[in-house]
């Protein structure tokens, strides 16, 4: 969670590039799920070479720095991977 609450915006997009990219299929979605109340749903999709952001519920969209995502992608894609396992020591022969 706190890669993303780390993830900061470098400009809002007008209205017109907003409403495309909110009906361009997402390269990549987060789902957060809420205790309480709705969840939101981002989408990100390449844009201008950043990449362009909607969330559920919100109007307009806004651009990450590709180099911002890839740090949240694999901040994610490490949070996600199973835990390592180490093998138990093998004894040796004396």
């Amino acid at each position: 969670m706190t890669a993303l609450s780390d993830v900061e915006s470098k400009s809002f997009v007008d209205d017109a590039a907003a409403q495309t990219l909110s009906e361009r299929p997402a390269e990549w979605t987060i789902t957060l799920k809420m205790a309480r109340g709705p969840g939101w749903t981002v989408k990100l999709s390449p844009f201008r070479g950043d990449f362009g952001a909607t969330v559920s519920g919100r109007p307009g969209a806004f651009v990450v720095a590709k180099d911002a995502v890839d740090r949240l992608r694999e901040a994610i894609e490490k949070a996600a991977a199973p835990p390592v396992t180490s093998a138990p020591a093998t004894p040796t022969a004396k």
